[in-house]
């Protein structure tokens, strides 16, 4: 084999470790390019929970013959270095090697591309499916690309000496290389991994010289991502055909007390329960005064500190009755349920 034939198929190696690597559903925890094996016919070993797979791969511009595979097949599964075997092929396949996906008890997968050009694409769509199933979304493509370009350099430097990469190293590469070239895509993944659970709402009496009822809402927010996020603050808009008012939040209530509105961190896999107490916020364009009886739509939105803007989390109607302006003379609370099963049975 000639140095260029060489450098190509190592190159056809790690990016088809890349690929492998990269595929969502795997359930790798580590892999080394060029082990120290018994007969050097291993290129990856690939390690799992409770198992071990040992890959070769096999490259030509030349068809590969079935005498050949069922050669390498019986040379690799000889080297008693895994649990399971497989032959990864490259190139142009004769007729016979496609008759089955097995040869003495080693798989052969469907062979890839052996331009290198193809396997970059491959690897650059693999890529883009691996980040949108961890929660990152809209990467640019040229970053995409460098990021492709940068593991496997790194996978590269790790085979020369036989390094041992496991999946959290793995992932932690993307994520600082991401988080260099492109930030905005990892703050989005912290707030996209959130969630904020609202049901129902607190409709209370005003307090002393107001005349707009003071809202108490009971919040759950999940935070399902790898990192804290930070809740800055809600605010709910209020409409009612024309008129419009503003809510901003004044206090937490807790054992019938109520404390003041301060930004509050979720970690990772944990979830916070708050009933946030929102106030109406006297500005120009809305409203302050007693509500009016009728139709009112209420919109809640939440701004964490990773996102540059605030999302809506839900939108709800509330009708407000002769019921509710009782609160305006009497200190009382009327709970009303945010459902939109509620509105879907409306339409029934």
């Amino acid at each position: 084999m000639g140095g260029r034939e060489a450098i190509r198929g190592f190159a056809v190696q790690t990016l088809i470790c890349l690929l492998d690597a990269l595929a969502v559903d795997a359930d790798w925890i580590a892999v080394t390019i060029e082990p120290v094996s018994a007969n050097d016919k291993v290129d990856l070993l690939w390690e799992y929970k409770d198992r071990k797979k040992a890959v070769q791969v096999k490259s030509s511009k030349n068809p590969i013959g079935r005498a050949d595979l069922k050669s390498w097949c019986k040379e690799l599964k000889a080297a008693r270095e895994a649990d399971s075997y497989e032959i990864r092929l490259a190139g142009p396949v004769s007729a016979g090697v496609l008759d089955g996906n097995e040869f003495d008890g080693v798989t052969v997968p469907t062979p890839t591309s052996i331009v290198l050009f193809d396997l970059m694409e491959q690897a650059i769509t693999k890529l883009d499916r691996y980040l949108i199933d961890s929660g990152i979304e809209s990467v640019p493509l040229a970053v995409r690309t460098s990021l492709v370009d940068i593991c496997a350099a790194k996978l590269i430097i790790g085979s020369s000496t036989g390094t041992r990469v496991e999946r959290a190293a793995f992932n932690g590469w993307l994520l600082h290389w991401i988080a260099t070239a492109y930030p905005e895509a990892l703050a989005a993944r912290l707030s996209a991994n959130c969630e904020v659970l609202w049901g129902s709402l607190d409709i209370m009496s005003p307090p002393d010289g107001n005349k707009s009822f003071e809202l108490a809402l009971p919040l759950s927010v999940y935070n399902v991502g790898g990192g804290a996020a930070v809740v800055e603050w809600f605010i709910i808009h209020v409409r009612s055909g024309m008129r419009r008012m503003l809510y901003h939040p004044s206090g937490f209530r807790q054992d019938g007390r109520v404390r003041p509105f301060s930004e509050f961190a979720v970690g990772p896999g944990q979830v916070c329960e708050r009933e946030v107490v929102l106030s109406p916020l006297n500005k120009a364009g809305f409203e302050v005064d007693a509500w009016p009886i009728g139709d009112h739509e209420l919109e809640l939105f939440v701004k964490f500190s990773a996102d540059e803007t605030p999302k809506v989390v839900k939108k709800a109607t509330v009708s407000i009755t002769g019921d509710h302006m009782s609160l305006l003379s009497h200190k009382n609370t009327i709970t009303a349920r945010i459902s939109t099963l509620d509105t879907y049975l409306d339409t029934l």
